[in-house]
């Protein structure tokens, strides 16, 4: 299993419309060949927020990876600050 987990702050105005930019993407990332799960974790209060990933393998990641990178682009007007992210392998799960 391969997972991707991306951080960064966003604007606490744009809270809501956060909310409602995750709700819009929601079917099309449910697209992705090989994605097991995803989820979009906000705190409304800090303006931390997370997206985390889990794909079959690395090469499922890799053949939605235009589209993801397309998804965060386009997240890019709610946050304040360049988004971080970790790529690799889950060596432990439950």
């Amino acid at each position: 299993m391969f997972a991707r987990t991306v951080t960064a702050s966003f604007d606490v105005d744009l809270a809501e419309e956060l909310a409602e930019f995750g709700a819009s993407v929601k079917d099309q990332i449910g697209s992705f060949p090989g994605l097991l799960e995803w989820r979009l974790i906000a705190n409304v209060e800090t303006g931390q927020a997370v997206s985390f990933s889990t794909f079959d393998d690395e090469a499922a990641f890799l053949e939605s990876k235009a589209e993801i990178d397309s998804i965060l682009s386009a997240l890019g007007r709610f946050l304040v600050d360049r988004p971080v992210a970790m790529l690799g392998e889950v060596v432990a799960a439950v």
